[in-house]
């Protein structure tokens, strides 16, 4: 398990793999940062948890677990990754996250369980693929006690979610 918290500010966490944690990646305390390029697996309750902070997630890959994304207080933005579902709910939050051009998947749980009831506060998950393009399906994987959930219009098949260009893949590689 990976802790940016106590104040931490600005962290990176980049090409990193986690495995068989509680918790893959932890915001608390007021920290931020930017997590890219990582891979978390096996994690027995869930692969990033936004406690209390603000975070960006790019071309990630979190494997089935409890939970992808939780959220109870601060910001997390999620871009060009693979959600691969939650036993109980692939996003489950009480605060604003953001999710674009991934996929967002299902494992048996809900898709998202939303909770989110502050006036500020939301679910943005437009233009994701959802593993299906059934908008009823989709509809009935998604818990929105509060209407504070956005999951309009739907990406109607995968979408590309690995770096592509050379100074990307290059960069994968550690070369200059």
């Amino acid at each position: 398990m990976i802790v940016i918290g106590n104040g931490a500010q600005e962290c990176v966490i980049r090409r990193s793999i986690v495995r068989r944690a509680g918790v893959g990646i932890q915001f608390s305390a007021g920290g931020t940062g930017w997590v890219e390029d990582c891979v978390i697996e096996s994690a027995r309750v869930g692969g990033i948890d936004m406690s209390y902070g603000s975070a960006i997630v790019r071309r990630c890959r979190i494997g089935v677990t409890e939970q992808s994304l939780g959220g109870a207080q601060g910001r997390l933005e999620v871009y060009d990754s693979i959600l691969e579902g939650g036993t109980y709910a692939t996003i489950n939050s009480t605060t604003t996250i953001i999710v674009r051009n991934s996929h967002i998947l299902n494992a048996g749980g809900l898709s998202v369980k939303g909770l989110v009831s502050a006036p500020n506060e939301y679910l943005d998950l437009r233009e994701n693929w959802w593993g299906t393009s059934d908008a009823s399906q989709i509809a009935s994987w998604i818990d929105d006690q509060y209407g504070t959930v956005t999951w309009q219009p739907i990406q109607l098949g995968p979408v590309p979610t690995e770096s592509t260009s050379i100074g990307e893949l290059k960069a994968s590689f550690g070369i200059d």
